[in-house]
């Protein structure tokens, strides 16, 4: 199951590393409950202390950012 999204709005910009705010965007719009990646950087935003860290709980408090291999724990356990 995929959801088109023809506008993505610009809400978060994350200044450690503004190449990936296009993704963090596309999560928060789409109120996605995972953000699945290997990217190191990205997995430690999850739990950063940072005001970007804070304000991305905010944006999407459902979101977790996990590896892949967390991620089929998380089907498994469906």
């Amino acid at each position: 199951m995929a959801t088109i999204f023809d506008q993505v709005p610009n809400l978060f910009t994350w200044p450690a590393d503004p190449d990936d705010d296009h993704v963090f965007n596309l999560a928060i719009h789409a109120q996605a409950d995972y953000l699945v990646t290997w990217e190191t950087r990205m997995l430690k935003l999850a739990n950063d202390l940072s005001e970007s860290g804070a304000l991305l709980r905010r944006m999407a408090p459902q979101l977790r950012i996990v590896n892949p291999a967390q991620f089929v724990h998380v089907l498994k356990a469906l």
